[in-house]
């Protein structure tokens, strides 16, 4: 069975005068994300669904910070995906 990818809307990402970077990301179930990190700090609300992000399950509403250049996981627990408001101070550059 094919891995499931994740759904990225390019409209869905802006980036203000101020520097704030705002993105709205969807992950299908089944899709996990590679352990990696960012070169940005960043607050992460689950708008829809749910995940687990480093072992900490996390429902609609619940938020969490991920520190610069903290290494971090994230997967979709259910058969909804989850769908994650994401900010940052700037855009991101992501390390494997």
């Amino acid at each position: 069975m094919p891995r499931p990818r994740s759904l990225w809307r390019a409209s869905t990402t802006t980036q203000g005068e101020s520097g704030f970077f705002v993105q709205v990301v969807r992950f299908l179930a089944g899709f996990e994300t590679p352990p990696h990190s960012h070169d940005r700090s960043e607050v992460f609300v689950v708008l829809e669904g749910g995940c687990v992000v480093d072992g900490q399950v996390m429902h609609t509403r619940d938020s969490n910070v991920v520190e610069a250049a903290t290494r971090n996981t994230a997967s979709p627990p259910g058969p909804d995906g989850v769908t994650l408001l994401i900010v940052r101070n700037g855009a991101a550059t992501a390390n494997l």
